[in-house]
């Protein structure tokens, strides 16, 4: 039979991973980069629309500061209108740099800073206006007016240059910090960058795995379904086959009944009939078996073993006791397994009942069939040996698949093991069996423990066989096999 569940691929998780991630590198990558961009951008702002305008204006006033400073200085009474116009001039653009200087906005401590230079202007215009009015006058009170003149010019240059210096630091520290944002994100652009070639080598690689499965999940597929699709042609063939044959025989027995006048032939026929019908019903039930097999395993757990077992051998008291066989049930453990009684009782029964149909092709003197259960810490083992011919060598592996018959006893369809298998691996479970020619077989399967019963609760109830012999067998009601 071909496994009816395929398998999951689990490199489609590891490449949606991979996915993600490169995603995620991406995202946070672009943020990165938006954040970069914006320190980059605030702080070039800064420089080109405040600090390095602001040194400017202010080289401006220095320079205008100077030229002032130095013509009323070397004013004198032939050039004084000519000296007034110049200085004049020059105030007006040193206002104008002022004013421009002012639009730009405060760094912290600028205002201090700028209130300095506020403050020593009214000083040096007043020695610019006595030093222009004293340049007629007598050498002491021109010279007199001009230090005045030098010492406020030394004072305000010496405020603008601090204020100057102040706005010139705060372009170098900017510069700095653009250039070390550029430098810092570099590097993280380039371990992103490196991320994300790994992430995308790693993603072809998986989705080429990824391809190179689900191509071969797809193989899997039309092979399963070829597989099936030959199998149903077989069944159909063989179900056709087997269940053709006893029809014909009731269908000439009911014809030869209907001619004949002799009760005994009349009897007879009928006898034939219902054989034939019996036989019928047991393989529509092993069909139906066999189906319901490959069906989803429903929970539960069967905790009375011993009354299973009793209940399989009891049932199989009218076959056992037609081929004079002894049935033997060994002491019983105290266990549980999960799955249901009724599962349990199939799969014993049709070991059970196997084992009738070939042990009389034994030839030996003893027919016998023992079954036993032996508890583990994790599993049950079930044995059913039997004192029949035993398999023929090599044929071990074969013998649990659909419509394999070894030998010429029992008929049915070879269905019986086929079903044993399904059932006992639904359940998570195993089952073989051990041969030696002449002596005999054991079958055995194994199923999982279920909770409630430790091992060390079990203990070993007599469980004395109901079929201990063919006399016995005789004194119980016959009824159909399940």
């Amino acid at each position: 039979m071909f496994p009816s569940k395929l398998i999951e691929i689990p490199r489609t998780k590891w490449l949606s991973l991979c996915v993600l991630a490169l995603m995620a590198v991406f995202v946070g990558s672009t943020a990165y980069s938006w954040k970069v961009a914006a320190q980059i951008e605030s702080y070039s702002s800064s420089i080109t629309q405040n600090s390095a305008p602001s040194v400017v204006y202010l080289a401006t006033v220095t320079e205008d500061v100077r030229l002032m400073s130095t013509r009323a200085m070397r004013s004198r009474n032939d050039s004084l209108s000519q000296d007034r116009a110049k200085i004049a001039a020059w105030q007006t653009d040193m206002t104008g740099a002022i004013d421009a200087y002012r639009l730009g906005e405060d760094y912290p401590g600028e205002r201090q800073l700028y209130t300095q230079v506020e403050r020593r202007l009214p000083s040096f215009f007043s020695a610019i206006d006595d030093a222009l009015a004293s340049s007629g006058d007598a050498d002491g009170v021109h010279t007199a007016a001009v230090d005045r003149l030098d010492n406020a010019t030394n004072d305000l240059a010496a405020a603008i240059r601090e204020l100057t210096r102040f706005n010139a630091d705060h372009v170098a520290y900017e510069g700095a910090a653009i250039a070390q944002a550029r430098k810092g994100s570099s590097r993280t652009f380039t371990l992103l960058r490196a991320a994300s070639l790994a992430l995308a080598v790693a993603g072809l690689f998986l989705s080429s795995s990824a391809s190179r499965q689900h191509i071969a999940l797809a193989e899997s597929s039309k092979r399963l379904a070829e597989g099936r699709a030959s199998e149903l042609e077989m069944f159909a063939g063989r179900v056709a086959h087997d269940l053709r044959a006893p029809l014909t025989v009731i269908q000439m027995r009911s014809t030869l009944a209907e001619r004949t006048s002799s009760p005994d032939a009349l009897r007879d026929a009928i006898d034939r009939i219902m054989r034939q019908a019996r036989r019928m019903g047991e393989m529509i039930d092993a069909l139906l078996a066999f189906a319901q097999s490959g069906a989803r395993t429903q929970p539960g757990s069967c905790g009375n073993i011993a009354e299973v077992v009793d209940d399989v051998v009891l049932d199989s008291r009218s076959l056992a006791s037609e081929a004079d066989v002894e049935c033997i049930i060994e002491p019983i453990p105290r266990a549980a397994v999960a799955c249901s009684p009724s599962v349990l009782g199939i799969v014993l029964s049709n070991l059970v009942r196997n084992a009738v149909k070939y042990i009389g092709y034994g030839g030996g003197d003893i027919q016998r069939i023992t079954v036993r259960v032996r508890a583990g810490d994790d599993k049950v083992r079930f044995e059913v040996e039997d004192t029949g011919p035993g398999l023929p060598p090599g044929t071990e592996d074969i013998v649990f698949n659909p419509f394999v018959q070894l030998g010429s006893g029992g008929g049915g369809i070879g269905l019986g093991l086929a079903t044993v298998k399904r059932l006992v691996e639904a359940h998570a479970g195993k089952v073989g069996v051990e041969s030696v020619p002449t002596r005999g077989c054991r079958f055995w399967f194994e199923l999982p423990r279920a909770a409630g019963l430790t091992p060390a609760a079990d203990h070993l109830e007599s469980t004395p066989s109901p079929v201990a012999s063919r006399a016995e067998n005789r004194r119980h009601e016959e009824r159909p096999l399940g």
